[in-house]
């Protein structure tokens, strides 16, 4: 394949917009340099599945795999881009690659053709853009409990591999409470307290084991924390917050950020 369609409004797509927000000029690099190696030897591909060395990844992309690594993984989870990592090569596929390949590329090689048409590309519809928004707005709140999960528990370590079994679990709010609030009873128990903590689990084995599920030998000498101690409802909107989210009004940031527009809006 010679050349591709490239929209002039790609920098705005949502995914390499989030890309270039989480991982700055490496996001759109990343996702540019995959779709043009991609796209040179798209001809070639019987099975959809392109597959590199891992050190001929690196010379193109100018840097180390594991750098890259993060990158994939992030349009792997936006359905952009697929990956499977070998212990020397990495095999990539883009099943929309077509949506963007125009019929110059695909014409028959005897035929000739004056100029290139356009591609069969569909604009996203409203009903994708808003799922799009959907899916982000779930994403933020994972990421938000997970940071409540992650300040709550005593021993933070492989926060990586936390971050999995949190995502694993993905627990609805009142879920997150039932945790939360059984590890503040696990910090008064017998095990928790011993030799000044040893023997607390690593975050992810206490998760993936459901540890809020366990009974403890309390010490009756420290009090447990109950949900109500570490919950509370938002002034504004009544929505059940973890505390230390509050600001000094009593609000949840949702409703923080929307006082401080209108706030603006009234200057």
């Amino acid at each position: 394949m010679e050349w591709f369609k490239h929209s002039t409004g790609s920098h705005e797509d949502p995914d390499i917009s989030d890309a270039w927000d989480m991982f700055g000029d490496a996001g759109p690099l990343i996702f540019w340099t995959v779709l043009e190696v991609f796209g040179a030897e798209y001809s070639h591909l019987k099975d959809g599945w392109l597959t590199l060395s891992i050190s001929y990844f690196e010379r193109k992309t100018r840097r180390k795999f594991q750098k890259s690594e993060k990158i994939l993984e992030f349009f792997q989870n936006r359905s952009r881009i697929y990956f499977q990592k070998g212990q020397q090569s990495i095999s990539i596929t883009i099943p929309k690659f077509i949506k963007i390949a125009s019929n110059w590329t695909i014409r028959p090689k005897d035929k000739p053709t004056w100029s290139p048409t356009e591609a069969p590309t569909e604009a996203p519809t409203a009903k994708e853009e808003e799922e799009k928004k959907k899916r982000r707005r779930r994403e933020e709140e994972t990421e938000q409990r997970f940071k409540i999960f992650w300040e709550s528990y005593p021993k933070r370590k492989s926060k990586g591999q936390a971050e999995k079994a949190f995502l694993k679990i993905n627990p609805d709010e009142q879920l997150l409470e039932t945790i939360v609030s059984k590890i503040e009873q696990a910090k008064t128990s017998e095990d928790w307290l011993k030799e000044k903590g040893k023997y607390i689990p690593y975050p992810a084995t206490w998760l993936n084991a459901k540890g809020w599920e366990d009974e403890l030998i309390i010490n009756t000498n420290n009090k447990p924390t109950t949900p109500k101690d570490n919950f509370t409802d938002c002034k504004s909107c009544g929505k059940r917050t973890y505390k230390p989210d509050l600001n000094a009004d009593g609000l949840c940031i949702k409703c923080e950020n929307a006082a401080n527009i209108q706030g603006v809006a009234h200057a």
